[in-house]
């Protein structure tokens, strides 16, 4: 097993849980009502991120820009947040705060407290393709341990850049100090015929089917028994793309998966909206 999901610091239910109801669009919820506010409930107090929290992004579909997003959230909430992978992600030429490439475990926590970094982007590597290849799962645990003030956004999947992923039996690669996982899913897969251009490492067999809600479902199903079986922590699924006409399409997927996932979203980090 590449996880095991045994510490759970920072795992935290949100109030605003309410099926169908806009989150993310000026609203606030109270019990099972959506209540006019002047600011949006943020994504992170919905996700239940707090300091000490190790979440974990799963899957396809927006995972890197749903990480950065949640950075920005945290950090204008006087969150410190640490940001990694233990696979591969693109560098992040514009990111707002202190980027460091070859540091170790210490020297991270080092620099990250020496000055009370806000955000700060750090991985083992540059490589090709304009990438970085980050920390195994050990190294992560270790940082992880160290900055129990921070919050800690780990890269745990590669999908190619494809909103959908069929996994080898090593991945995720989930570090054991893991208290949040965060499966991404885009919501333009469903009833879309399966093939490369959507589907990462589609096999050759499903070429051409069409991947229906009923097959979503039994994948979500899967991800969860398999994948995720053992972790303790909070399982949780985001549908991104809620756009462009997708919005009935991620919420017929969110309300198909809920069932093994202890919270679900659909999302359009796009326009910055979120419904639970």
């Amino acid at each position: 097993m590449m996880y095991a999901g045994d510490r759970r610091r920072g795992y935290g239910e949100s109030d605003a849980g309410s099926r169908g109801i806009p989150l993310g669009s000026g609203a606030e919820v109270r019990g099972s009502e959506a209540v006019p506010s002047g600011a949006r409930l943020p994504l992170c107090e919905l996700l239940g991120l707090t300091e000490g929290s190790t979440v974990a992004f799963t899957g396809g579909g927006g995972k890197t820009s749903l990480v950065f997003h949640l950075a920005g959230e945290l950090a204008a909430t006087r969150n410190r947040v640490l940001i990694t992978t233990t696979t591969k992600m693109f560098y992040p030429g514009n990111f707002p705060g202190r980027i460091e490439i070859g540091a170790d475990a210490d020297q991270i926590v080092r620099a990250f407290n020496a000055e009370r970094l806000g955000q700060m982007f750090v991985a083992a590597s540059r490589i090709e393709g304009g990438k970085v290849a980050g920390y195994d799962a050990a190294s992560v645990d270790r940082v992880s341990a160290l900055l129990e003030d921070a919050v800690f956004l780990v890269e745990a999947d590669g999908a190619a850049r494809k909103p959908y992923k069929f996994y080898r039996e090593h991945e995720p690669v989930i570090p054991r100090s893991t208290t949040h996982v965060v499966h991404v899913i885009g919501a333009e897969v469903l009833d879309a015929p399966m093939g490369d251009d959507l589907f990462h490492r589609c096999p050759e067999h499903l070429q051409g089917e069409p991947f229906d809600l009923r097959m979503f479902e039994a994948a979500m199903k899967w991800y969860a028994n398999e994948k995720i079986g053992s972790f303790s922590g909070r399982k949780i699924l985001v549908v991104n793309k809620a756009d462009e006409g997708r919005e009935r399409t991620a919420a017929a997927m969110r309300e198909a998966a809920r069932p093994y996932f202890d919270a679900c979203f659909s999302a359009s980090l796009k326009k910055g909206e979120w419904m639970a």
